[in-house]
């Protein structure tokens, strides 16, 4: 009798509900960290005011888009040349993308 062993992962919501099964692991952390991107693209358009009177689930399906397009969508908005945050070095002074000081920036 020929038998056969199949391995499948299932990506479960905090709730328990399956969402999808896949035979790969690598595929499955791939979606899942697609499921994360559009998790916080959600969170992103649920702070802008201007968005109040969006309906939930459409926020929602536009947040599952773009992150599930999220390498056109990257490429996109590569073209308006974007620059890091400023961050604050461990000294305390404020620095810029490339970690020149403001201070010394005149």
């Amino acid at each position: 009798m020929k038998r056969t062993i199949e391995v499948e992962y299932i990506l479960k919501d905090a709730e328990g509900k399956e969402v999808a099964r896949f035979q790969d692991i690598e595929e499955a952390r791939k979606y899942d960290r697609m499921l994360d991107a559009a998790d916080g693209i959600f969170n992103l358009f649920s702070g802008i005011k201007e968005l109040d009177g969006v309906k939930e689930n459409v926020k929602d399906e536009i947040s599952f888009q773009i992150a599930r397009h999220s390498e056109e969508v990257m490429e996109i908005l590569s073209r308006i040349g974007c620059r890091k945050k400023t961050a604050k070095k461990k000294t305390g002074t404020d620095t810029d993308a490339d970690g020149v000081s403001k201070d010394n920036a005149e």
